[in-house]
């Protein structure tokens, strides 16, 4: 997230998409489901950015914690994290991660091409894609 979050304050023009995608388990989907409710209450990149720098597991509990420290009405995230929508959502994600083979998160897609944080300097590889794709456009639609 530092990488994404230099990028991100060097370039407004940049047009960044989070996807949840729950990988880790019934508490890996309570925290997406929290995260995406989150939205209603105008907080979703927030609570995201929270949840994603917290160390450990991240649980229901922990995230309601998180949500309340920021002042987010917990009541309403129970009720608003079980929306159809948001799990409409998560399956489209699912579904969108599946057909481009993601095997794990995070998961960084510039354009349409995958950008790893293996990839040595992060930061370097990130800001490269983002020159390439506006230079050059996308090998496939995107």
């Amino acid at each position: 997230m530092p990488a994404l979050k230099k990028l991100m304050a060097a370039d407004p023009n940049l047009r960044v998409v989070l996807k949840e995608l729950p990988v880790l388990g019934p508490d890996s989907e309570a925290a997406a489901r929290l995260a995406l409710a989150a939205k209603n209450q105008g907080e979703y990149l927030t609570l995201y950015r929270r949840l994603i720098a917290s160390r450990g597991r991240v649980t229901e509990a922990r995230a309601l914690a998180a949500a309340a420290a920021m002042g987010l009405d917990t009541d309403r995230l129970k009720d608003d994290m079980n929306d159809p929508a948001i799990t409409a959502t998560l399956l489209a994600n699912t579904r969108l991660a599946d057909a481009l083979g993601v095997r794990g998160v995070p998961f960084y897609l510039v354009g349409d091409q995958v950008v790893s944080e293996g990839d040595g300097d992060f930061y370097a590889a990130l800001t490269a894609r983002v020159a390439d794709v506006r230079q050059n456009g996308c090998r496939a639609a995107c």
